[in-house]
């Protein structure tokens, strides 16, 4: 405990940091609640936890807007709880997990330049530190942005699917074949980027089996 005051002397967390950390136990107090709703765009979406609660709105902006680490460990180990029972739920119903794709909704290289991160790919690499089982099921590559779009949030709720039409594509539609593939988001509002991704993946020749939308929080 005094090594641990002592070091936090020497090497100060910054300000940001300090206020998730501080927010945290009301995080970890949570427990996700999946719940499955259709959205405006007309798909189905799961969500793990209420966009509305100060904590989760927090974390998720520290983390998107300010790259903080204790953020993605926290939203990482709410998706773990989440994954976790998921996979066992697919092994009793006879499903190889090892056929199951985990996707994070990419960004464009635009964002990716301005942002410098794709803050999904970082809670799925802080994922695989808590259980290493995920890798083999976490693909960062086959779903590409390949159209710069206006962020979602400034737009009205019926422009937000048209302003995604066509935005993203597969690098490698075949990998696809016989899975059963999972698709990451951070919020969930409208649904309107999960239900293009959710059009495209269907519309591969080599489509999955099963698509299944998740995200962090619901708004």
């Amino acid at each position: 405990m005094l090594l641990a005051k002592f070091l936090d002397i020497l090497f100060p967390k910054s300000k940001r940091e300090e206020d998730v950390h501080n927010i945290a136990t009301g995080v970890h107090a949570l427990t996700i609640t999946p719940q499955l709703t259709e959205t405006p765009a007309g798909v189905h979406v799961t969500t793990l936890t209420k966009y509305e609660s100060k904590y989760v709105r927090e974390v998720i902006h520290s983390l998107k807007f300010h790259n903080s680490r204790e953020s993605a460990k926290i939203l990482a180990h709410l998706l773990n709880d989440y994954l976790t029972e998921y996979f066992a739920e697919k092994s009793i119903f006879g499903i190889d997990t090892n056929n199951i794709l985990i996707l994070p909704v990419p960004i464009s290289k635009e964002r990716r330049r301005a942002r410098g991160f794709n803050q999904i790919e970082r809670i799925l690499r802080v994922l695989v530190k808590i259980n290493n089982e995920y890798k083999k099921n976490i693909n960062t590559t086959l779903l590409v942005r390949h159209r710069h779009t206006t962020p979602q949030v400034s737009l009205h709720k019926h422009e937000r699917l048209g302003n995604l039409k066509n935005a993203f594509s597969l690098t490698q539609p075949k990998l696809l074949h016989g899975k059963l593939v999972i698709i990451v988001d951070d919020v969930a509002t409208t649904g309107a980027t999960l239900a293009e991704i959710s059009r495209t993946l269907h519309s591969a020749k080599s489509a999955p089996t099963e698509i299944e939308l998740l995200a962090l929080a619901g708004a």
